[in-house]
């Protein structure tokens, strides 16, 4: 369970560094633990010049999930330094089961559903 919890903190912490990244100066983050899964809302403005980036973060997170690779590789989600353009967001699409992004002129949401392992 612990295990689980860290990588629930790793996926935080990716998207909360590619929210900044898009300009975010106000990121609301909603986390429920169901019996059968995850789930993480982010809802936040941005700044529209980075549209491009909102095209970047749809594709990344859209991969199938990959539980081989993520048991190599969760550790390296979140560890980004500020600054960097070096975001894992491909990671975060390989260690979740459902995306759904939504956003307009001014504001993005995020869902991100993990299911739990037995």
């Amino acid at each position: 369970m612990k295990k689980e919890l860290s990588k629930i903190s790793k996926i935080i912490d990716e998207m909360f560094s590619y929210l900044s990244d898009l300009g975010a100066t106000k990121i609301d983050l909603n986390y429920q633990d169901n019996p059968d899964c995850y789930i993480l809302t982010f809802k936040c403005n941005y700044i529209k010049e980075k549209i491009d980036m909102i095209y970047k973060m749809v594709k990344y997170l859209n991969m199938e999930r990959q539980q081989e690779m993520e048991s190599f590789f969760w550790e390296l989600a979140g560890e980004y330094s500020q600054g960097s353009k070096d975001h894992e967001l491909s990671l975060v699409g390989m260690m979740t089961d459902e995306v759904k992004i939504y956003f307009d002129d001014d504001r993005i949401e995020v869902l991100l559903i993990r299911i739990k392992e037995e």
